[in-house]
């Protein structure tokens, strides 16, 4: 497996990460990121795409196209959803926003659990090895730690 590196956020892509990186494909949400900066990446040869979805009923078709473009389309990711980094909560497979995930060919590392909204440690996130981690919590811009012991930076997955 290979880690995907963040290499920017909705407010600003470090462009000379990405050069450097010699990406293969950047996706960008056509509403956030800064357009000048698109631009410059495009001429520099590196190929973009644009996620814009509108309804919630686009998103599958988005996901989907990430998979086509990363060649797993065949391959449902292990996620993690993070409500919360303290304490650390997630949602079961009854939630709704799991419900999303299926939707988008994802898989809840923690579907099966028997409360709605559990509190989860630190050690069963790492046990569960998820390659997508998914931050809702409005505490931090950042993912929690357990990014850098998953062996992959912030925000970052694998494929």
């Amino acid at each position: 497996m290979r880690t995907i590196p963040q290499v920017g956020d909705t407010w600003q892509i470090d462009i000379e990460r990405v050069r450097v990186l010699r990406q293969d494909l950047l996706i960008v949400w056509q509403g956030g990121n800064p357009g000048r900066q698109i631009e410059q990446l495009q001429r520099l040869g590196i190929p973009v795409f644009y996620s814009d979805p509108h309804r919630l009923e686009d998103i599958p078709a988005s996901i989907e196209r990430f998979g086509h473009l990363m060649g797993t389309e065949a391959q449902a990711l292990r996620i993690f959803y993070q409500v919360s980094e303290r304490p650390l909560y997630t949602i079961n497979g009854r939630n709704i926003i799991s419900d999303a995930i299926r939707q988008c060919g994802g898989r809840n590392v923690f579907a099966d659990m028997r409360v709605t909204a559990p509190s989860v440690s630190l050690e069963s996130v790492l046990k569960e090895n998820p390659e997508v981690v998914f931050n809702s919590s409005v505490e931090a811009r950042q993912p929690v730690q357990y990014q850098s012991r998953l062996g992959r930076p912030g925000g970052a997955a694998d494929d």
